[in-house]
């Protein structure tokens, strides 16, 4: 999610901030598994529009794994909703490219 040019993360429990995502939920579509997550983790209502990158974990992060997961972004569109600290976010903030 962009807004003003700025991009939403969220903090995770660890501290450390990050796109709202996760898992893909078996019998769920990319688009909804996106709309389900960033819901959990920022709160916020949003459609998915299109995917705008695909990454494959072991062309970009070592140790290999001896299985195939690629991490799909999908650009969304805010519908509402605001931010609420949950089990696995304390915050959302958007960002500038800086």
């Amino acid at each position: 999610m962009f807004s003003e040019g700025k991009i939403l993360l969220v903090r995770e429990n660890g501290g450390r901030w990050a796109l709202p995502g996760g898992w893909c939920d078996v019998n769920q579509s990319v688009g909804e598994n996106t709309a389900k997550e960033v819901f959990e983790e920022a709160g916020l209502t949003v459609q998915p529009q299109r995917i705008i990158a695909v990454q494959d974990r072991n062309r970009h992060n070592p140790p290999r794994y001896a299985c195939g997961v690629v991490k799909i972004f999908m650009l969304c569109a805010l519908v509402g909703g605001q931010f609420q600290e949950n089990l696995e976010t304390t915050e959302s903030r958007y960002f500038a490219r800086e």
